[in-house]
């Protein structure tokens, strides 16, 4: 954060208020908690991000954005003096939160990842939302918003994306595989959604372009941020995904739906990854994208799928000021076919080299900065 930081200007090491000469030292019975052993990323998630966080910048974040409870913060012993340490050392103790110093030995048979440095949290799971907050809105406070949708304030009803869009459009043919994620949207790992999902008008006809139908009324006033939700299905690569959930909060991504099953988790590697991103971010975790899509549809909200086959380009949307959910899809297979058929419409980031795609994280980038770009110039 811009915070000058609580170790601003002073010495160095982990010296500090009181006198303390280490994380284990000063106030009250400091570092009595027991620190828990390793818990393997491949074992199960407790809750949404599980409990720990692991690595400076996500530590800090973490108590800066105080949205959730931590229970302890573990500094390994022997580290050098840096300002960020004193900073965490000194956010823990304004929130009462339990520090403790472990020999390098112990804290890196305790660690998740292979490069905590240095420092690891022990917090409640991030708290889950449904797609209806997140269209809502979510207050800086991180409560949620009455599930009135945004168009309430204009005394306007919300218009479906399904129904402006013509039911008789040509089938889609590019098939399952589309290149890099960048270019392409979620999809289910084997390639078909469960049968829950699936959908006989779906697979019918799919949602054609954009360019000839009117797109839902803007947001409205400066007071509410317009909706920007980020879609992600089907990324397996924990780097990817805390990539993109960086990125996603520097673009003021207004919230992120994620699948329960068939994809990257939130694990300690993805929090450290996204450099604290995720205690700034909203999480609608849902048990099938398509259907996702669809209740998206009914709130008003667009869902553009970037697809390397596409044939407009992200530059040529005409629904950056509309409440948009950008589909991003899986490492080298893309948009599933149905997740594909869900979407309102599909874009492509135009290439100029030999390779047809850039990569998950950096398409995402591109494209959330390009709308970003629209929303602020005009």
């Amino acid at each position: 954060g811009d915070r000058g930081g609580p170790g601003g200007g002073r010495g160095g090491g982990y010296g500090g208020r009181g006198g303390r000469s280490g994380p284990g030292g000063g106030r009250g019975a400091r570092g009595t908690t027991p620190v828990r052993s390793r818990d393997r990323e491949s074992g199960e998630t407790r809750g949404l991000g599980g409990d720990r966080v692991e690595g400076r910048h996500a530590v800090k974040e973490l108590l800066l954005a105080g949205t959730r409870t931590v229970r302890q913060v573990v500094i390994a012993a022997e580290q050098d003096p840096a300002p960020i340490l004193d900073d965490i050392i000194d956010l823990a103790d304004e929130a009462g939160v339990d520090i403790r110093e472990l020999q390098r030995g112990r804290f890196d048979e305790m660690a998740a990842t292979d490069a905590p440095q240095g420092v690891v949290a022990f917090a409640a799971p991030l708290r889950e939302y449904a797609l209806e907050e997140l269209i809502a809105g979510v207050p800086a406070d991180g409560s949620p918003a009455r599930a009135d949708n945004l168009y309430r304030s204009s005394g306007a009803e919300p218009p479906s994306p399904s129904s402006l869009l013509e039911d008789d459009a040509t089938d889609d043919q590019h098939g399952e595989a589309a290149a890099e994620a960048p270019a392409t949207s979620p999809g289910d790992s084997d390639g078909e959604p469960p049968e829950g999902d699936r959908d006989p008008d779906a697979e019918a006809s799919a949602p054609p372009a954009l360019a000839a139908a009117a797109p839902p009324p803007a947001t409205g006033s400066g007071e509410s941020q317009q909706v920007l939700l980020l879609v992600v299905d089907g990324v397996t690569d924990p780097g990817n995904l805390g990539a993109i959930l960086r990125t996603a909060e520097c673009a003021g991504v207004t919230g992120i739906v994620l699948p329960r099953h068939r994809a990257a988790r939130i694990t300690p590697t993805v929090t450290k990854r996204a450099a604290g991103a995720i205690e700034h971010l909203h999480f609608a975790p849902v048990s099938g994208i398509p259907t996702a899509l669809g209740t998206l549809a009914e709130l008003g909200v667009w869902s553009v799928g970037l697809d390397v086959t596409a044939d407009q380009t992200i530059w040529d949307l005409p629904i950056a000021d509309a409440p948009l959910a950008l589909v991003l899809g899986a490492e080298g297979r893309g948009l599933s076919r149905l997740v594909r058929k869900r979407c309102d419409v599909t874009a492509r980031i135009p290439v100029s080299g030999r390779l047809d795609a850039l990569n998950v994280s950096a398409a995402t980038a591109v494209a959330l900065f390009e709308v970003l770009r629209r929303r602020t110039t005009g």
